[in-house]
């Protein structure tokens, strides 16, 4: 069963991205802020963590370059679930920290995400 940590500071968004991920049969934990994200992390061994790139007390972004620098986590799978349009530079340091995918909430239909996730571990 394949463990996934939901990072995002909205509850109505965190719990509904939970739900949709329990129905199709995922370990599920939760948080809502960066650091809460990063000792879960550190903690639990998610293989997959779903992260909002705005974050209260640690952005995501340096939630993802803490993941890609603590060892024992560092090839922990990311898929970056946000609203923010990033820009050329951000767009660019997000990349060079290889996610599996970057998603913009906006044009997304939840039901996707399961596949989005399995497409992480697909070789």
């Amino acid at each position: 069963m394949i463990k996934v940590l939901v990072v995002e500071d909205n509850e109505t968004i965190r719990r509904s991205i939970k739900d949709e991920l329990l129905l199709d049969g995922f370990s599920v934990s939760e948080a809502s802020d960066g650091e809460a994200a990063l000792a879960k992390i550190i903690s639990d061994k998610p293989d997959i963590v779903i992260l909002d790139i705005i974050l209260p007390k640690i952005s995501g972004v340096d939630v993802f370059k803490k993941i890609r620098s603590i060892a024992g986590i560092t090839e922990t799978k990311v898929v970056i679930f946000t609203n923010l349009e990033a820009d050329e530079k951000m767009i660019k340091e997000i990349s060079s920290l290889n996610p599996c995918f970057y998603l913009n909430k906006s044009n997304f239909h939840l039901e996707d995400l399961p596949a989005k996730i399995e497409a992480c571990f697909a070789t």
